[in-house]
């Protein structure tokens, strides 16, 4: 992208778009700021990274879960203390009538 097309009057329009007042110094600002934005990704875009591997995370992560081993269930001994139940469920009054 060409950073000539960032002007005022562009900033205008898309701050009226985004519903945003803007002070004329926060325009100027941003006109400066946004040129700065898309030079960069210009820069960025001229590394040649054919020979770099795709990574899904900037650094090296390994997985911190255990391994998933079946256990039994709390359940039943929850169940026990349980007033009432039935089915392996808790039963509970009706709060709301539906």
């Amino acid at each position: 992208m060409n950073t000539d097309n960032f002007d005022e009057g562009l900033i205008r329009k898309i701050a009226a778009l985004a519903s945003v007042e803007l002070a004329s110094n926060e325009l100027l600002e941003l006109v400066s700021q946004l040129t700065k934005v898309v030079e960069y990704v210009a820069k960025l875009q001229t590394i040649d990274t054919l020979s770099v591997n795709p990574m899904s995370h900037a650094t090296a992560i390994s997985c911190l879960l255990r391994d998933d081993i079946p256990e039994t269930s709390v359940l039943e001994g929850a169940l026990l203390n349980a007033p009432e139940q039935n089915s392996g469920y808790f039963c509970v009054p009706r709060i709301i009538d539906g």
